[in-house]
């Protein structure tokens, strides 16, 4: 489980639920999770496979950033 915080009175998850995969296979690389000023958790990611052709090959990348 996850949670949002910790009551250490009750010794007790507060706000936990499960753990969700947001990527089942190899297309996000590099991943970084941070905290927004509002509280938020983000993370943003490198996504893409490098053995595929893209619209974008022609300006010399692929990919994209991936934020979550």
């Amino acid at each position: 489980k996850i949670c949002q915080s910790l009551d250490i009175e009750k010794v007790k998850l507060v706000g936990a639920s499960e753990i969700q995969n947001l990527d089942y296979g190899f297309e996000a690389y590099a991943t970084q999770g941070f905290n927004t000023p509002d509280g938020r958790a983000l993370i943003v990611s490198w996504i893409g496979l490098p053995d595929i052709d893209y619209p974008t090959d022609k300006y010399d990348y692929q990919g994209a950033m991936s934020l979550v």
